[in-house]
């Protein structure tokens, strides 16, 4: 049993019941004090106690009420502490709670709509060929462009009232050798950066598509990098990078940008991989199919099609 578990036993069983609150703890402080004074005040020949006079007796006394209600003041403060903490924990526990709610319903939102096409085109009265299905039930452009969307609208929804976040999607380009911008959100609000700006790490999305990891900025006013690229406005971002396994490399980067000073934290990188890990499968499989998508289209243009192929 752990200190704290022994300590929740002993405040319910010795402290907690009213006979303890109202008899034995005030009892336990100033029993001895009164009892010391109906001693020395019962007869005139109680002049010592234990063969000490009254000034030393109550002064005992008085130190040990002292020391209770000092012993008291502990064991309320201890119990108050572990309670904020229980409650801070319940409290932590209901955001995550509502958190992973947030992100399940807009996982089914995202699958939802590709859903809906494979119903409109099953009810297609024209016989369509395996080749026009695939492009009509995969449109990963417009899937892509919905999960971006639905990742901007994650994070804004925790954020202030009149807060601004944006994001983009990135890819590598092995003819340029930089990153360049595929998608983004709100559609009104394109990138500002320069282009060619993203070949190296002196950009927040070029250190996380060379290093794989999450790169956090939590005050972009005053990153000289960041100002390099053209947007000097306050605020804070990430850039998330998302691996394909099967190309052993980064295949896109994800960057959430927010207007507000240390919105995005390095303290609080867990809260930021784990939704972002639930977007990023979602957009390598639909670049996964936008690339398959490219690749039949060229192959359609050349007179070639699944159904040739």
């Amino acid at each position: 049993m752990s200190l704290q578990d022994r300590f929740r036993s002993f405040r319910d069983k010795w402290l907690t019941p009213w006979w303890a609150r109202f008899f034995l703890i005030p009892g336990i402080e100033g029993g001895p004090a009164a009892l010391a004074g109906l001693w020395f005040s019962w007869s005139a020949l109680h002049t010592t106690l234990f063969g000490y006079g009254p000034p030393l007796v109550l002064f005992v006394a008085g130190g040990w009420q002292f020391l209770c209600g000092a012993a008291r003041s502990s064991i309320n403060e201890y119990a108050a502490v572990n309670i904020g903490r229980m409650i801070d924990e319940k409290d932590t526990i209901v955001r995550e709670k509502n958190t992973l709610l947030r992100l399940i319903g807009r996982v089914r939102i995202i699958v939802g709509v590709k859903s809906d096409r494979f119903h409109q085109t099953a009810n297609v009265q024209t016989p369509l060929s395996p080749h026009d299905v695939f492009l009509t039930i995969t449109q990963p452009e417009l899937q892509i462009k919905e999960i971006i969307r639905h990742t901007c609208d994650f994070f804004a929804h925790d954020g202030e009232p009149d807060e601004n976040i944006r994001v983009s999607l990135m890819e590598w380009d092995d003819a340029r050798r930089h990153l360049v911008f595929i998608a983004w959100y709100p559609d009104h609000e394109p990138p500002r950066a320069l282009p060619g700006a993203f070949r190296d790490t002196t950009t927040v999305a070029g250190k996380s598509y060379l290093t794989n990891d999450i790169v956090i900025c939590e005050d972009t006013a005053n990153d000289v990098n960041y100002a390099k690229l053209g947007d000097r406005g306050d605020g804070s971002m990430f850039s998330y990078p998302i691996y394909d396994d099967h190309m052993n490399r980064v295949a896109l980067i994800v960057n959430v940008v927010s207007d507000k000073i240390r919105r995005f934290r390095s303290s609080g990188r867990d809260a930021l991989e784990l939704p972002m890990q639930v977007f990023a499968d979602r957009l390598l499989l639909e670049n996964r199919l936008r690339k398959i998508k490219l690749r039949v289209s060229e192959d359609s243009s050349q007179g070639g099609g699944l159904e040739n192929g």
